[in-house]
């Protein structure tokens, strides 16, 4: 699970507030 590309890609997989 890739939480850095997922993250700007697709808020979605984003745990994290990138």
């Amino acid at each position: 699970m890739i939480f850095t590309e997922a993250c700007w890609l697709i808020l979605d997989y984003c745990s994290i507030p990138l």
